[in-house]
């Protein structure tokens, strides 16, 4: 595992990079949900973590080794939810906000986020930090 997935604005967040692989679709309502991508050789759980049936959704990454492709790709209908969570654990994750027609928006890094209540509330926070970052730039610029 190297560093971070590569975000890029517009796309779309199961596939958020024009370099992005489709290896594998885990859950898919209407669209992928949970699944796997290869970036630069380089694997990555993704996930929807809110707003699944909304027009504005939340999304995870995370960096992926091989051996942990293998058990998800493996794993039980049953099993799959306890399977990404073990894959998913104890590790930085990039978070990003996303919008249907729009694609991805905004995204920001989860350096730890077992220091958080959920991966909701650490998307919350970073995002919000970050959006305000851009604000007080902005606001800076303009006269």
């Amino acid at each position: 595992m190297n560093g971070q997935v590569a975000i890029e604005q517009g796309r779309q967040p199961w596939l958020p990079s024009r370099d992005a692989e489709e290896v594998l679709v885990l859950h898919r309502y209407d669209m992928p949900l949970i699944g796997v991508i290869r970036q630069d050789g380089d694997l990555y759980l993704y996930r929807c973590i809110e707003g699944q049936t909304e027009a504005s959704h939340l999304w995870a990454y995370s960096a992926l080794r091989q051996d942990e492709l293998e058990v998800l790709s493996e794993a039980s209908p049953e099993a799959i939810d306890q399977a990404v969570d073990a894959a998913a654990s104890d590790r930085p994750v990039v978070v990003a906000l996303a919008h249907d027609g729009t694609g991805i928006t905004a995204s920001a890094i989860v350096a730890a986020p077992q220091r958080y209540e959920s991966l909701v509330h650490a998307a919350g926070s970073v995002l919000r930090e970050a959006s305000s970052e851009v604000d007080e730039k902005l606001a800076h610029l303009v006269v």
